[in-house]
């Protein structure tokens, strides 16, 4: 997943934009997002976690949402090691 940091000019505040793949898996195109359209996206229950966790701030839970997406890919690549260590012991 492609992201790129910005603001929507909805909440006034820096959230991401997903990078969506088209129907030939070639062509990349960006789609700004509202905070409705994360939830459409990605599910009310798994948003609403980090809304709590932002005292309902929405601005907050998305950048928050954004952050652990990060921390997350800070890890893939040790955990692929990882695996293959492990299935190859």
């Amino acid at each position: 997943m492609l992201l790129l940091t910005g603001t929507t000019g909805y909440y006034n505040a820096n959230i991401v934009y997903f990078c969506y793949v088209c129907k030939h898996f070639q062509e990349l195109f960006w789609i700004r997002m509202k905070y409705e359209d994360y939830e459409k996206a990605l599910s009310t229950p798994r948003l609403d976690k980090y809304r709590q966790a932002c005292n309902g701030d929405k601005n907050k839970a998305l950048i928050l949402y954004r952050y652990n997406i990060k921390l997350c890919q800070k890890f893939y690549g040790i955990l692929g090691v990882l695996e293959v260590v492990l299935r190859n012991a």
